[in-house]
């Protein structure tokens, strides 16, 4: 009957079942199913994926292919338990593997990977190696680039672009299929949130004690003992992971540390000079220093998905408890309105010299309708040392057509030489960089 062929020797079930089935018309027009296989493998199939620990005459020998692909789809269960703390979770992690609707994608270089329907390509650089989904940055199906939350078909050829300084963001857990990649991410985020807020919070200490006139900190004269027994945090690392998270501010947590420097003026000063310092002082009270980053902050440094600052905008941050410090362009609306509903948790950004991530950012593009004029577009961002992770594209009229191109660059003068190749590129009428809201929408800002 057509349709009711199914190969799963060629490619076997994640838990190691394999088997012909094929379904024929029988006597009197009845459909009848016959399924094929060895003796191996109708034993796995009635005994399950432990079946090959139960022969006897397989100790002391090598393990079948079969085999090896059971051991294997057994560990891979065992790690899942171990960084899933709740049964339920544990559960419906496992019932995706037992029972899915599956897709077949293969590598670059031709081999097959078997993934729930609806996996994406972090699904894909999960399922093909831990590291090569936790750096993951982008991805291409047949050679075209795709947004990270693309869904696979089968036969895709999946190919993964990494970088060694990025790790899984948060995000990831809402578009994710498969149970590795879901309890791959979340470990991840939990070891590595607190360290990285721990090291921001530092920073930020640092350079608000400075900003008093204390010497960082390092000061001898930091009054760390009163301050922990008179806070919810309960040593010195734990405040700092609180202040990388936004949970207490850097310079309210400097004024009670250095209360001697923050409440004193220098004898020698008149009158009037004292006054103006003691003003300056209240006013750090409620309102934050600037705040220096280099892109090496990991998840407790956000870019505000409103506005996608890249390196170089001119910048503001809020400091949101618990979720770290979120980046905007001086320029949002919407951080401007929310900046003047609590001043005291903003604080203007300066960008270190040497930035250490790409930022995305957005284009419009509006080109003559050619045959291969995104492969032209495609060369000249590549050749200017950029990156594509989301492209679409409509038409504009009948000669004319509009792409919308998510791109990664380093900062705003990366950003400046890109849109000058891409302006030079036969067929582009002009490109301009614009807010995510224009690009979502392929319309013209």
């Amino acid at each position: 009957m057509p349709g009711k062929f199914k190969d799963y020797i060629a490619l076997p079930k994640s838990n190691g079942y394999q088997s012909l089935h094929t379904t024929v018309i029988g006597p009197y027009g009845t459909p009848v199913e016959f399924q094929i296989r060895t003796e191996e493998m109708h034993y796995v199939s009635e005994a399950g994926v432990a079946a090959h620990w139960m022969y006897k005459e397989n100790i002391g020998k090598a393990a079948s292919p079969l085999q090896a692909r059971a051991h294997e789809w057994m560990q891979s269960l065992v790690q899942v338990q171990s960084q899933t703390r709740d049964p339920s979770e544990f559960l419906d992690s496992v019932k995706i593997d037992l029972f899915p609707d599956v897709v077949y994608v293969f590598t670059p270089k031709g081999a097959i990977r078997e993934l729930p329907r609806g996996s994406t390509p972090v699904d894909f650089a999960y399922n093909v190696h831990t590291d090569i989904g936790h750096h993951c940055i982008s991805a291409e199906i047949n050679q075209r680039p795709v947004g990270l939350d693309t869904i696979l078909r089968n036969g895709d050829v999946i190919s993964i672009q990494t970088d060694a300084r990025a790790n899984p963001h948060p995000a990831w857990l809402g578009f994710v299929r498969t149970a590795k990649a879901r309890a791959e991410i979340r470990h991840r985020l939990k070891t590595t949130t607190r360290t990285e807020a721990i090291e921001f919070g530092q920073r930020l200490l640092d350079q608000a004690l400075r900003a008093l006139g204390s010497s960082g900190l390092d000061d001898p004269k930091l009054e760390w003992q009163q301050f922990l027994a008179e806070n919810t945090a309960h040593d010195k690392d734990a405040l700092l992971e609180d202040i990388g998270l936004g949970l207490t501010l850097a310079h309210v947590a400097a004024r009670r540390l250095a209360p001697q420097i923050a409440n004193t003026a220098p004898a020698h000063l008149p009158d009037h000079a004292k006054n103006a310092l003691a003003i300056a002082k209240t006013h750090l009270t409620s309102t934050a220093e600037a705040i220096t980053i280099d892109g090496s902050e990991g998840s407790t440094v956000q870019y505000a998905t409103c506005c996608s600052p890249i390196g170089g905008d001119a910048a503001i941050g809020l400091m949101r408890g618990g979720a770290g410090l979120v980046v905007h362009r001086a320029t949002c609306g919407l951080g401007r309105r929310q900046r003047s509903k609590d001043p005291g948790r903003w604080a203007d950004i300066v960008w270190a010299e040497q930035l250490r991530r790409l930022f995305q950012t957005h284009l419009i593009i509006e080109t003559q309708d050619l045959r291969g004029i995104l492969a032209r577009v495609a060369s000249a961002i590549s050749g200017a040392d950029a990156n594509i992770v989301g492209a679409n594209t409509a038409p504009k009229d009948q000669t004319l057509a509009i792409m919308n191109l998510t791109i990664e660059v380093r900062e705003r003068q990366h950003l400046a030489n890109v849109l000058r190749r891409v302006r030079r590129a036969p067929g582009v009428i002009r490109a301009i960089r614009v807010p995510p809201q224009h690009a979502t929408n392929l319309t013209e800002p």
